[in-house]
Formats: structure tokens, sequence, C-alpha cells
């Protein structure tokens, strides 16, 4: 029997790297309203970024499903894209994919850590 974990509460969520050991970390949050998956600018201060849905982004096994992933993938790059900062997408204690500024995509088991983690300085309009 396989093992059903709960991410919800934490996960998922963007790092950028703004320079070494200094991130910048916006939470992401699901909202099954949309009519299309978009994200949109939710209290910029908290840097939570709202990712509109009309199922729900979690798998059977608890976590994120594949077809969420590639979409909050894009979302990250774009962002490193408009900030020329590198970024990562934590959607599990030992699951992200960093996010090169070249485009390119690293799966990982080990998230960002440690340094100072700071409030974001833009939100999705910067997308």
């Amino acid at each position: 029997m396989s093992k059903v974990i709960n991410l919800k509460n934490n996960y998922p969520y963007i790092i950028m790297r703004i320079q070494n050991s200094v991130y910048e970390k916006h939470e992401v949050c699901f909202n099954s309203l949309g009519a299309i998956a978009e994200l949109k600018d939710q209290g910029r201060d908290r840097g939570q970024l709202v990712y509109n849905m009309q199922r729900s982004p979690w798998a059977e096994d608890g976590y994120i499903d594949a077809a969420t992933v590639e979409g909050l993938i894009i979302v990250v790059q774009h962002m490193v894209q408009k900030r020329n900062l590198r970024g990562c997408l934590v959607t599990a204690p030992d699951r992200c994919y960093y996010v090169e500024k070249d485009g390119s995509v690293d799966f990982s088991s080990k998230p960002p850590s440690g340094g100072i983690v700071i409030l974001p300085v833009g939100g999705v309009d910067d997308v």
C-alpha cells in the first residue's frame, strides 16, 4: 500500500535567487474557480501567486500532478526571463525544478535551503 502525503499547506512555492544566499519566496495558491489556468496577482506584499484551475492539482499520491507542474514551470521560466534571475519551483520536500536563465530546467531532490529569504519585490505583473 502506497503512502499518501499531504503537501497542501506548504507547497508549491517559487524561489527566485536574488544573489548568493538571498532568495525571494513566492507561495503558490490554487483556486478552482477559474475558467482557465492562469496566474493572477493577489497580495503582492505577501508574494502569493494564484493559479486558477478547473480541476484539482493534486494527484492521488498527494503530490502535485504532472500537468500542474508543467504549467508552473512555464510560469517560473517567464519570471526568470523577465527578471534575469535563476528560479526554482519547489513542489515537495524532495521534488524541485531549477530553472536557469537560458530556460533550461533541471529536476532535483534537493530544494534550495539556507540563506536569507526576503519579501518579493515584484508580483505576477512582472511575469
